[in-house]
């Protein structure tokens, strides 16, 4: 292949003349040349219009790929957030039985101190009555047994 041919190759060319005009080989040999450059040139653009083709499909499947992946995080997002809030609804549910729960734990607890301070006091009245009826029934006897001495003698 002979060598390419610039636009300052065409600017700058000149023929020797001979007496019918141009050497014609000259001229042929330049020709052969714009030629060259000319084939060269529209088969380089050709590929490269082709790879700018393939090149912009390229680019699409990656805005396809970058919308889908953008999409795709919106949803994780989404379910993320989703998730989080049943969790924190969860646990607040969760929170609100323990509470419920241990009030009443507390309640029942409060119920058993009463009812074992109400057995305690019922405990103490009835030992303040027994202790009563014990000392009645000892100054009864006492009484009998003093009776029962002044009356006959010595026992």
């Amino acid at each position: 292949m002979a060598s390419l041919v610039t636009v300052l190759d065409v600017e700058a060319v000149s023929f020797s003349r001979t007496l019918r005009g141009y050497n014609p080989d000259e001229v042929e040999e330049f020709l052969d040349r714009v030629a060259d450059t000319l084939q060269y040139t529209a088969e380089r653009s050709s590929s490269l219009e082709q790879d700018i083709k393939r090149l912009e499909e390229k680019l699409k499947e990656y805005d396809n790929l970058r919308d889908s992946l953008q999409e795709a995080l919106l949803m994780a997002q989404r379910s993320s957030e989703e998730r989080v809030g049943s969790a924190r609804k969860e646990a607040d549910a969760i929170v609100a039985e323990a509470r419920s729960k241990a009030e009443g734990i507390i309640s029942d607890a409060k119920a058993k101190k009463d009812d074992i301070l109400r057995q305690c006091e019922d405990a103490r009245k009835t030992k303040e009555m027994f202790m009563a009826d014990f000392r009645a029934l000892i100054a009864r006897f006492s009484s009998l047994v003093e009776g029962s001495t002044g009356e006959g003698g010595v026992m």
